[in-house]
């Protein structure tokens, strides 16, 4: 049995692994401000932000995308189980007071691990 950190670093580490070399950059220096604008505006506009970036720059576009779903797919594991079909955004919508600040608290987390192991260049397992 593993702990709910452990937990949270192997999906982190595991995640890492689909960021190609051209990615890297681009991906550490995003994730890194993704909790700052969740603190300051909620998971929704955060979550809403990644979402229209994903038509930018092909690449910053791919690394938006992977930043929403790496965090979408953590939360909707841990708050919104019945519920994997749908978007991410969908599910925080439509979802009780309680479960979004559950949700906005489990994206923090996984983002701190996510933030770590990029700055830590951990990259491809």
């Amino acid at each position: 049995m593993q702990t709910i950190g452990q937990q949270r670093a192997k999906y982190a580490l595991n995640k890492l692994k689909d960021i190609k070399n051209n990615e890297q950059k681009d991906y550490t220096q995003n994730v890194k401000g993704i909790p700052a604008m969740i603190l300051q505006n909620g998971l929704g506009q955060a979550l809403a932000f990644l979402a229209s970036r994903t038509k930018t720059e092909e690449n910053k576009g791919i690394v938006y995308k992977k930043i929403k779903d790496h965090i979408g797919e953590w939360v909707k594991d841990r708050i919104y189980r019945d519920q994997k079909n749908k978007d991410i955004l969908r599910c925080i919508t439509e979802g009780t007071a309680r479960e979004y600040l559950e949700a906005q608290r489990e994206a923090l987390e996984i983002l701190s691990w996510l933030k770590r192991f990029a700055e830590a260049g951990m990259f491809g397992g």
